[in-house]
């Protein structure tokens, strides 16, 4: 994956997530609403999931995949 298509990808999705935002801005109730519902338009993107980093796992239900994904801890 080149950089300008990470850039392309990206910048489509924050415009999804901003049409949306607009349309039922209802369904955000915090700022945190607004993140996860982008890193889930990032995670869903084709360009993201051809290329992001998978960790397999066996689990006693079969095999799983998991998405490493970013995450914010607030430190007080």
């Amino acid at each position: 994956m080149r950089f300008g298509e990470l850039d392309e990808a990206t910048e489509r999705n924050i415009i999804k997530l901003l049409q949306t935002f607009h349309k039922h801005p209802a369904i955000f109730l915090s700022e945190a609403d607004v993140q996860s519902y982008l890193y889930s338009l990032l995670i869903n993107d084709a360009c993201f999931i051809n290329n992001c980093p998978v960790v397999k796992m066996n689990t006693p239900k079969g095999k799983s995949k998991t998405s490493l994904v970013h995450v914010e801890l607030q430190i007080d």
